[in-house]
């Protein structure tokens, strides 16, 4: 007998002894679509099987012409796939089983939350028991990430650059207090002392004197030590100005005493022959030459 697929009008010859025998569960081999034959003691009863079930899905019965008879879905016995239409039972299996997955996932999910749960009880447990500085540590390094190895080294790095930098702008006090560092900033060709720090001119004032075929600048005064430590005398620096502060002449001298005791003072006298005839002004001030 003729019998077409409900869902796409595909019709298909099928042996009548196949369907007196039982109900068929056949598949279309076009759309893919499985339906009921019922079993037929006649094939009047058949047609009317068929126009009952077309008619249930508002179709048209197809013609003949319409679809290709020649895709019918056969074994190689010629026998329709009844085994792949008879899968229907098995095609809805894998929503049962989705359930099923659905259900096990649902049930993994809470027992991880459950499992997260209890360790982060634990560890908030373990971390009230911690006494105050380990808590302060950690707290530190939850802040800044620490507790990752390579957080560690940017960290370092870091800090050895603000410390290079730091040392640099600091380089006064730090040999202030620690004066064997001068020695350290002097290896690296950095000059961290002030020369002359904590010694003070007193009293000074100057003289143009006659001297032979010239004329002499005589600079008389004293040089106070300030602090209680004794400090060596650096070279001084004179500069000769006009009465407009600009530079005539300048001069580097160094004084028989080398050493000022703390909280004394020693004289201080400098020649300078031949000095500038504007002179106006005479500026002192220590400088360290190596």
């Amino acid at each position: 007998m003729r019998v077409y697929c409900p869902k796409c009008q595909t019709g298909y010859e099928v042996a009548d002894e196949l369907l007196r025998q039982k109900a068929r569960r056949l598949k279309c081999g076009n759309c893919g679509e499985v339906f009921v034959v019922d079993k037929i003691e006649e094939e009047t009863s058949a047609f009317d099987m068929l126009q009952a079930v077309m008619n249930d899905n508002d179709v048209d019965m197809p013609k003949d012409n319409d679809k290709n008879d020649d895709n019918p879905v056969v074994t190689d016995e010629g026998i329709p796939d009844a085994a792949a239409a008879e899968n229907v039972d098995d095609e809805k299996k894998p929503e049962t089983e989705t359930e099923d997955n659905s259900e096990s996932q649902n049930i993994d999910i809470e027992d991880i939350f459950e499992r997260l749960s209890e360790r982060t009880e634990n560890l908030i447990n373990e971390e009230k028991k911690l006494p105050f500085y380990k808590k302060f540590w950690l707290n530190v390094r939850n802040l800044f990430g620490l507790q990752f190895r390579i957080n560690w080294k940017i960290i370092f790095i870091i800090a050895l650059l603000g410390g290079v930098v730091w040392s640099y702008n600091n380089r006064y006090d730090i040999v202030r207090k620690l004066p064997f560092t001068n020695k350290m900033f002097k290896a690296l060709g950095i000059n961290a002392k002030i020369a002359g720090e904590g010694l003070e001119f007193q009293n000074v004032s100057w003289e143009l004197l006659a001297d032979g075929e010239g004329t002499r600048l005589d600079i008389r005064g004293f040089i106070f030590n300030q602090t209680d430590a004794d400090i060596v005398l650096p070279k001084i620096h004179v500069e000769i100005l006009d009465k407009e502060t600009s530079l005539l002449q300048s001069q580097n001298t160094s004084l028989k005493d080398a050493t000022v005791r703390g909280g004394e003072k020693v004289p201080l006298l400098l020649s300078i022959s031949n000095p500038a005839p504007t002179l106006k002004y005479v500026y002192l001030t220590f400088i360290d030459i190596n």
